[in-house]
């Protein structure tokens, strides 16, 4: 198991676990390049091949510029800086970033939170970065009419949740940090919640419940397999919100225009629990060592 830490303002660090209550520094060695100044994390597999690759915004109040990174997961314990070749730059001052399917075609799209140059307002144009599905993604923030751009707000915060139960995930961006009562201008803001409108593509939710494994199953390593591919996610608890936000459980899967999927959940403890055609725009609880 390898977990990451970042604090505010602070450049990256990665620890790995050690498996006896130990971890160990792993920065170096693994490719990543720390740099000041962390702002939001977000572990997802948006290639589809079975590993956790990593985004991380950078961003400071009255700092920058600054740009975001995203590492790729090699596979043998390495990452690859891909971010040019991906797309996903980002501001010269991002806060929050979040993968989600919010078009459920089986890819995980990124959503980065903007509040413009040195986070004072100016050019404060949010980041949708949809994925092109071959390693690349289109920024297309104003056409999803997520931008708000209005170079005043400060769009810190976001989490992925699919509040109304529709199959597909909506958001919702807090501007500023803290509480509204706060004195600081940084702090100051509104929160805005945004429904998805959908399309005709498929999901499948997956609620897990461990035994012997912790009752909310984190760490349990989720494949949905189908026509449109394999899609991956590992329960971190996040539920779709990073860096001071939370997102909503269940687990989100898009499958495209499949019509049904082979659900395969590997807990903790070793069990691994798998269920066959599962049907489309299904909502289903695994209780784990109930389905081996």
């Amino acid at each position: 198991m390898v977990v990451a830490f970042s604090g505010c303002c602070k450049p990256e660090e990665l620890y790995r676990n050690q498996g006896d209550g130990t971890f160990v520094d792993v920065t170096a060695a693994v490719g990543l390049d720390p740099r000041e100044p962390c702002q939001g994390i977000a572990w997802g597999d948006y290639n589809n091949d079975g590993l956790l690759d990593l985004y991380v915004a950078r961003g400071d109040q009255g700092g920058g510029p600054f740009q975001n990174t995203l590492y790729r997961n090699n596979g043998d314990g390495t990452f690859t800086d891909v971010t040019a070749e991906a797309g996903v730059v980002g501001g010269p001052n991002n806060w929050a970033a979040l993968w989600g399917d919010y078009d459920n075609d089986g890819f995980l799209d990124l959503f980065v939170a903007n509040p413009g140059v040195a986070a004072e307002g100016v050019g404060n144009a949010n980041f949708l970065y949809h994925n092109n599905g071959d390693g690349t993604f289109t920024n297309r923030a104003v056409q999803e009419r997520l931008a708000l751009q209005d170079d005043v707000s400060l769009h810190k915060v976001a989490a992925w949740a699919d509040y109304n139960n529709d199959g597909f995930l909506d958001i919702i961006v807090k501007d500023g940090l803290g509480s509204e009562r706060d004195g600081d201008v940084g702090a100051k803001g509104f929160h805005r919640l945004f429904k998805n409108i959908g399309n005709s593509n498929h999901f499948i939710k997956v609620n897990l419940a461990g035994v012997q494994s912790n009752k909310r199953g984190i760490g349990a390593r989720v494949t949905i397999t189908s026509t449109a591919g394999m899609s991956f996610r590992q329960n971190n608890g996040g539920g779709g919100g990073e860096w001071c936000s939370q997102g909503s459980e269940p687990l989100h899967f898009g499958i495209g225009t499949a019509t049904e999927a082979t659900v395969e959940v590997k807990w903790p403890s070793g069990i691994v629990d798998i269920l066959p055609s599962v049907a489309a725009d299904s909502t289903i609880t695994v209780v784990e060592g109930t389905a081996r």
